[in-house]
């Protein structure tokens, strides 16, 4: 399988040397491995149960609350919609191919979304000047996600760590929400971890 390029190469978002504040937050960018988005119709959750069981999740979820099993995340993002990330395209792949057609279909979003990674102590503080949602830890613990808006672009947000998030957005708007988020995370401190890509 060809390796998906980032659409950030050709963006410099390297933070300026010689601040004097440390880094409070850490950014990192890559690719999903494996990402596809399954639509149905009536009786959803039985059209999409013979997928989710074949990937080890016990049920189809809600849409605050993230579903995790050892290799896949699932997010219930409309009545009749879910979105799955998952490490390993061939399973997820399988996985799928246990779908009726009749019932349900899937489209695989592996090229068409890009994941940003924000930790560190003050990752919170950081997101919430850039999407409008209450990220204390009571209102969005580990775990949750969360469909919203960032830079007037459609995102996904969710909470992995007590100091962790995942961004997913689309590949089309990559350069400019992380040259923003760059921006954004200059009076925090930040520094980039090549680590996540």
């Amino acid at each position: 399988m060809l390796e998906i390029a980032s659409p950030l190469a050709s963006v410099t978002t390297e933070p300026r040397p010689g601040g004097a504040v440390a880094a409070a937050v850490t950014l990192t960018e890559r690719a999903p491995r494996a990402l596809a988005q399954i639509a149905g119709w009536a009786s959803f959750d039985k059209a999409v149960w013979p997928a989710l069981s074949s990937l080890g999740l016990d049920e189809i979820g809600d849409y605050r609350w993230a579903q995790v099993a050892v290799y896949a995340t699932t997010f219930r993002i409309a009545p009749d919609r879910l979105l799955i990330a998952h490490r390993d395209p061939g399973i997820l792949a399988e996985a799928l191919g246990k779908l009726d057609p009749a019932r349900a279909a899937s489209l695989d979003l592996t090229h068409a979304r890009w994941i940003f990674g924000i930790g560190g102590a003050e990752a919170s503080a950081f997101l919430a000047r850039l999407v409008p949602l209450d990220l204390a830890p009571d209102n969005f613990p580990v775990g949750s996600f969360a469909q919203t808006g960032l830079h007037h672009v459609g995102v996904l947000l969710h909470s992995i760590g007590p100091e962790g998030y995942e961004l997913y957005v689309p590949v089309t708007w990559a350069q400019s929400i992380w040259s923003l988020m760059c921006e954004t995370a200059e009076p925090f401190g930040y520094r980039l971890d090549a680590g996540g890509r």
